[in-house]
């Protein structure tokens, strides 16, 4: 991990585990950086305090393909590919909490909080429904987007407060309000 700062003074962290791809970056409750590890031999979610430069890992061996994080109530949520499933990490306690996607094989990709205190996320694979919310209380539920075989993989919250993510393969861009009104819009070429 590095950092550069606005007179562009470059620093790198080391991470302890070797030869792992670090996937995503998100600020934490707690004013670390957190990152999502992946590798063919082992997963993990890295900490690094800002102030110290030290890394704290924690280690998924059960988990495949980690990818993209969000933060939501104090807990650090990230989505994990290849074992179809959504995780909570707790950064006080470093527990880690499963939540298996209902639907096999869907690829969960993309994911970010959204201003109701839920997790939503993407699944980029082909005949997935393509969308997807995490509650606090475990409870997922999926919606299949409008155009097929999208390979939504990428999802954030807009200033409107509404969810905005990328069909990758359909080459369109998705609103979602809260409500789940799903509109495509195709993207803006300059």
């Amino acid at each position: 991990m590095g950092r550069i700062t606005t007179a562009g003074v470059v620093s790198t962290f080391v991470l302890t585990t070797t030869n792992v791809d670090v996937r995503d970056l998100v600020l934490g409750p707690d004013g670390a950086i957190w990152a999502t590890e992946t590798s063919f031999a082992t997963d993990a979610i890295a900490r690094l305090n800002p102030a110290n430069g030290q890394v704290t890992e924690y280690g998924l061996p059960d988990f495949g393909g980690t990818s993209q994080l969000a933060v939501s109530g104090g807990m650090i949520y990230f989505t994990v590919t290849q074992s179809n499933l959504i995780a909570r990490l707790n950064p006080t306690t470093g527990a880690v909490t499963p939540f298996p996607i209902p639907t096999e094989d869907v690829q969960p990709t993309g994911i970010t909080a959204g201003e109701d205190g839920n997790i939503y996320f993407t699944e980029a694979a082909d005949g997935a429904p393509g969308l997807g919310r995490l509650e606090p209380n475990g409870t997922i539920t999926e919606w299949t987007a409008p155009t097929a075989n999208s390979s939504i993989q990428a999802i954030t919250l807009g200033p409107d407060g509404n969810l905005w993510y990328t069909g990758f393969a359909s080459n369109k861009v998705g609103k979602v309000a809260i409500a789940f009104k799903q509109v495509f819009l195709p993207l803006i070429r300059r």
